[in-house]
This record gives structure tokens, sequence and C-alpha cells, in this order.
């Protein structure tokens, strides 16, 4: 029973060596065990840890397989290489049983030098009981004990606590450290600087056994303080093969592991977090040095993570494409925890759920990716969507001044695991224009996919009916044709959006049964689609006195009731404006120019946006920096039109004027006056003249529902010759 628990105990040993640095499967023993090798693999252990050759042969060692060495001295007895003509002892078992009489004891020491020496009693084989007959203790036979040699007298020659017996396993009287023995006189067999055996050493009970470690406790496979600790084995300089030496764990060499010391040498991961402790301390110094992880923590960053879940090869280096960093608690410095993005904290980057049509659920949230600060990538940052940094998408109450009430209940925040939160088919960064997270009235709403609610979608996914979209290429943009998803009347004729293209087909005399929503007055008959159907319920009602807005009506003869009020309110006797809308987001403004007419041909202000735009180190322009300079528009006077006070002369094209959209208090007149200063200082001041005879404005420009700063200033620069 004691071989066989001593097999067990060396067999564990071998397999967790195994297990932490890779040794390699060879041939089979005699009994058809597989072979274990460790680098290089020259050499192959069996279960027992008896030698093999890899391809599972017999080891040779060089030997004649006697305890004898073959080095022709001729004074060594039962040595063959030697002529001696005493036949060799059988090979580990130190005996000779065809002695003649002078060797009582047939122990191969001869009774006359048993007797002289008192080294040894010729009436027994095993003087010290030990299990180790004294020809095998007594290596040359001499009856002296030599430098070598452990004492036949004693069943512990070096002290260590530990019997002979149990130290030298097959009793030949070799020490052999490959076989998981221990040396009867040596006090550290493994030169780990901690002894072999005793409360302060290895083998703590001396029973020549490495007891492992008692999960009593936590009952989770591994070693959690306040359970029995385990023992380091005595004949390995690092029992657990985690490449750091047991004398390097135990530092203080008592054979514990102490709450101060850096790792346990009985355990190849002291804090179970999937990490060898050779792999947290790298330089396996036994000290937690800068840029390791702590052996005893298994979250070392404190994220919620495991160690070993955010190093997911084990290898103690931290790889950004495809790990976090077990030393910090936010790896992709987006301002969320990676425990907090990786909310089941298994190193996976779980998708949100989906239905059929490809969009969210709802029934669980999805994670964002620890290690991209966008890791949708819609443009908005993880942080500015999950904007309180708790890894979800919450949901909630929320002002909306499209709602009845002004509230909604819904998402209070864009998902930062969804391009497109609100399945509308614009990504959050192309709604959300200053990629905020916050919306705003120049915005659509990320969260919501009709901001306006007037029924329509803000986008159009794929697959959608395009006639419930609004924005139908999905690029932000209102572009010709499209309804403006941020208006429930588009074209501000009285009728929703949606309810001019679901318009009534009944009594439905035109080609196409719908009104533009694009157009106030789709049949151009003067009159707004919203005056024709005066209850704006999209119903062509005829009974209650409507007109179609979909038919042309004829305008009001000369003297009739009607006539005076088409002259003053039918749409094409009302001034005509186009628009220039703010170049950048960051500055939401429109400008109405008055499109005028010059014998009977419109005529548009040319406008260009001007200002300057930031870039970076690469020269590609940083969108929305809030930091750009002056944004506006330049424009220029349409030629051949005549002015509106009467005169024949046509305006003169060359002039010039600029709009300029500030939430600046400063004067006007100090910008301007900047502006010529800037001027001079490129062109030079003498080509700069400041013309003091500015006409005044007409008073019809005055708006006085609108906060409009005028500057009347003009400036001429002449350049070149």
């Amino acid at each position: 029973m004691l071989g066989l628990s001593l097999n067990r105990s060396y067999v564990a040993s071998v397999v967790a060596f195994v297990g932490l640095i890779g040794l390699v499967s060879c041939g089979k023993d005699d009994k058809g065990f597989t072979l274990v090798c460790p680098p290089p693999g020259d050499v192959c252990f069996d279960r027992d840890g008896n030698k093999y050759a890899p391809d599972g042969a017999p080891w040779d060692d060089g030997t004649d397989g006697d305890p004898i060495s073959d080095d022709g001295d001729p004074s060594d007895p039962g040595d063959p290489s030697d002529g001696g003509d005493e036949p060799p002892p059988p090979a580990d078992v130190c005996e000779c049983p065809t002695a003649g009489a002078d060797d009582t004891d047939k122990d191969c020491i001869k009774d006359a030098d048993e007797i002289r020496e008192g080294n040894s009693d010729p009436a027994l084989k095993d003087t010290d009981g030990d299990g180790i007959f004294d020809g095998c203790e007594d290596k040359n036979f001499n009856g002296h004990r030599d430098a070598g040699e452990s004492d036949p007298r004693s069943a512990d020659s070096d002290g260590d606590c530990i019997p002979d017996g149990l130290e030298d396993k097959n009793k030949n009287g070799r020490f052999e450290l490959a076989r998981g023995e221990t040396s009867p006189i040596l006090v550290d067999s493994d030169r780990d600087n901690i002894n072999d055996g005793g409360p302060s050493g290895e083998d703590k009970n001396c029973n020549g056994v490495v007891d492992p470690f008692q999960d009593t406790v936590t009952v989770n496979g591994c070693w959690d303080p306040g359970e029995p600790q385990g023992e380091t084995n005595p004949a390995l300089a690092d029992t657990d093969g985690d490449g750091i030496a047991d004398g390097r764990e135990d530092a203080n060499f008592n054979g514990t592991c102490d709450s101060a010391e850096n790792s346990c040498a009985f355990t190849a991961d002291t804090d179970c977090d999937g990490l060898p402790d050779g792999s947290e301390d790298r330089n396996r110094n036994g000290q937690l040095n800068t840029g390791e992880t702590n052996p005893r923590n298994n979250d070392s960053d404190n994220d919620g993570l495991l160690d070993g879940i955010e190093d997911a090869n084990h290898n103690g280096i931290f790889e950004s494409a495809t790990e976090t960093d077990p030393r910090k608690i936010d790896t992709d410095g987006d301002g969320i925890n990676d425990g907090a993005e990786d909310a089941n904290h298994n190193g996976v980057v779980d998708p949100a759920p989906r239905g059929s049509d490809g969009c969210w659920t709802g029934t669980a949230p999805g994670e964002t990716d620890p290690r991209k600060i966008d890791s949708d990538n819609d443009g908005i940052r993880d942080d500015f969507e999950d904007k309180n940094k708790n890894g979800q998408c919450d949901s909630g109450t929320i002002a909306d001044p499209n709602a009845p009430g002004g509230t909604r209940t819904g998402l209070v925040e864009s998902c930062a695991f969804l391009a497109d939160t609100d399945c509308d088919g614009l990504t959050d960064g192309v709604e959300d224009k200053n990629k905020d997270g916050t919306y705003q009235l120049a915005e659509t709403d990320a969260r919501f996919n009709d901001t306006d609610r007037d029924g329509l979608i803000d986008g159009c996914p794929i697959g959608f009916d395009f006639t419930r979209c609004e924005d139908l290429t999905n690029d932000g943009r209102v572009d010709l044709d499209e309804t403006d998803p941020r208006s429930i009347d588009t074209d501000l004729d009285g009728l929703t959006d949606r309810c001019e293209v679901q318009f009534d087909s009944s009594n439905c005399t035109s080609p196409s049964c719908i009104t533009n929503p694009t157009v106030e007055d789709t049949d151009g008959d003067g009159k707004t689609d919203g005056e024709e159907d005066a209850n704006h319920n999209c119903r062509y009602e005829p009974n209650l006195g409507e007109t179609d807005p979909r038919v042309a009506n004829p305008a009001p003869a000369q003297g009739t009731p009607e006539y005076p009020r088409s002259q003053v309110c039918d749409a094409q006797n009302l001034k005509q404006l186009t628009f220039a809308e703010a170049p950048d987001t960051a500055v939401d403004y429109r400008v109405a120019f008055e499109v005028e007419k010059f014998n009977g041909v419109t005529a548009n202000y040319r406008t260009r946006a001007y200002g300057i735009e930031l870039r970076n180190a690469n020269n590609q322009v940083v969108e929305d920096d809030p930091n750009d300079m002056v944004w506006g528009h330049l424009f220029e006077s349409p030629a051949g039109v005549v002015v509106e006070s009467g005169g024949s002369a046509p305006i003169n094209r060359n002039i010039y004027g600029f709009t300029y959209m500030t939430q600046d208090t400063t004067p006007l007149d100090i910008t301007l006056d900047d502006l010529r200063d800037r001027l001079a200082a490129i062109y030079g001041a003498a080509v700069v003249v400041e013309v003091s005879n500015v006409p005044a404005r007409p008073a019809h420009d005055n708006l006085p529902n609108y906060r409009v700063t005028r500057a009347q200033r003009q400036y001429r620069v002449t350049v070149g010759a």
C-alpha cells in the first residue's frame, strides 16, 4: 500500500507537469500505458516514474544495472569490467544470496567489515529497518560509511524527518530524482532552499507522499484561502510546473503559502483565474512587478473580468487585437469599464438578439466591445451613447416635443451595441449629426424611428415599403422629392406628410390619387393642398365645399368675391424664396433669399458656403469640429433684375454680401473691422478701401420677429494691376 501511495503521488506530479509545460506523448511501456516525455524528449517516464527510451524500449543509462559504477577500479567487487571473480549483485536488490560463510546476512558486506567498522549488523540485512538493505546503503560493501552513502544504522540518514526508505522509493540505494525520489543524504534534494520534510519543509507529515490541497470549503476545483494547503514536492524544484521555482514562490522557505507571498508553490494557478502563475509573474521572480497581473488576485484591475478571461490565450501578454488588458479597468479608454461592456464576463462580445426583421427584439441587451471605443462603428463613441456608462441601453420617460404631452416612454439613449438603434435605416451617426449622443431639434432621433411622429419612418430600411419612408437614400439629407423626417408637414400646406402619401382615393379623377408632401400646391392652381382639403383629413369631400387638391381649379374671375382673396393669398402670388442651409452641422440655420423676377424670368441669388474647417495631421477635414471658424454664406445678386424700388436699372451683379451666423454677442461691426484687418493683412492696407457711402436697406427687409443684426459696411478690394 505504501508503494501504491508513492506512485500515485508521483503520477499526480507528473500529470500536473504535463498540463502546464506541455509534455509530449511518446510510446507505451510494457503494460500498455502511454509514456510521458519532458523536453527535449530524449527520455520518457511511465506512470510509476520508471525511465524509458522515447520508443518504449528500457532505458540504458550507461551502467550495468548494478549500484557500482563501471570505472575499472579493481577494488570494486562485482564489477565485471575490472575482472573481479565475484558475481554482480542483482540490480536494485543489493543482496548476495550465493555469498559464502563470511557474509552471514547475505547483504554483500563481509561480516568482518561490518564488525570492524561497526557501521552495520552482520546478522541483519537491514540494520536500521528502513527497508533498504545494508548493501544498498553501503554501496561499495566496505563496511564503512563513505561520502555519498546513506547510513545503515539510521533510518533517517539526513535527519530531514523523512525515513530513508520513503526517500529511496525503490530501495536500491541510488538517488534517482527522475523517478521522483528524494535523497536520503540531502536535506534539500531539489536544491530549492526548502527542506525536504518537517513542519517547515515540503513534505510536512514526512510520509513520502506529496499531499494535494483540500478543496473542502468552496468546492470549486481550486485552492482558496482558508482551505487546507497542499505540499510541495521535495523532488521537484518547481512542484506545480508553473515556471516559478518553489523557492521563489515560498519566499521564506517555510513550506507554507503565506499571505504576503506572491503565489503558492503547490498550485499552478493560485488565484484560480485561468492564468498560470508563471504567466502572471512574467519574470518569475516571485514578486509583483509593474506590468504584471497579480497571481493572488483573480481580477487584477477590478473590472469584473477574470484575468484569465481577459488574457484569452493565457500567455501573460496583452494582445490588443483579440484581448482586453487585465491590468486596465477600461481597455479602450471609452469611460466604460470592461466588465460593464462584457456584461456576462465571458470574454465574448455577445450580440443583441434580433427578430426576423433584423431589428433588436429588446428582450436582452447586446454587449459593447471593451476593445473598441465605437463598438457598433456608427461614428459615435460608446460613452456618448451609453451616457451613464453602465453597459446597458436604458429606457425611461423622456422629453419629446413632438409627442402628446411633450414626453414619451422608450429608450433614453441610443444603443452603443447597435449601429441603427431604432432600425429605421439611418445609422445613429447619420441621425446624430454632431455625434454627441444627444438628440437636438435639427437632428432626427436615433432612439425613435419616426422623429416627427407623422407616421412615416425616418429612413428606409432594406425591404421596407418606400411609400412609408422619408429619407429614401438614408444619407441624413432632405433630397429632392424626399420629405423631412424632422417635420410632420414638410411643405407646410397644413396636411401631414403621411396624410398626403395616403390621400384617400375616393372621387379621384387624376392620374395620381395622392398629394405631393413636398409641394404645398400639388395641382398648381394657386391654393395650397391644405386650403383645398379644408378639414385636413386627406379626403376629397365636395359635399363639404372642398376642392380637389389633386386637380387644378380655374382662377376666380375678376369681379367675383373670390378674386381679391386669390390675388392676395394664392400660392403663385406669394413671394418665392430659396434657402441656403448651414454647411456645418455644428451651426444650425437656414437663410431665405427671395426669388427675383425680371421680364417674367426668375433669377435666384447665387450663394456659396464659406468658412474654415480644421484639418487633422493627415490634412483630412475634421467634421463638425466646434473650433471651426466663421460659418455662413457669401451671396451674389442675380444679374439683369430690376430693383424692387421700381427703378429701371438692373442690380449690379458685382455687389456681394455675406451672412454670418453666430451665437456670439460681439457687435457685428467689430467682426467686420476684424474682417477688414484680415483682408489688409493679406493684400495690403493700401488696396482695402472702406466705402462710406452705403445706401440704406429697404424697410421691408426689417424682420422684427427675428433677432437679426445688420451692419451697413462695404469694402472695395483692388488686387493686381
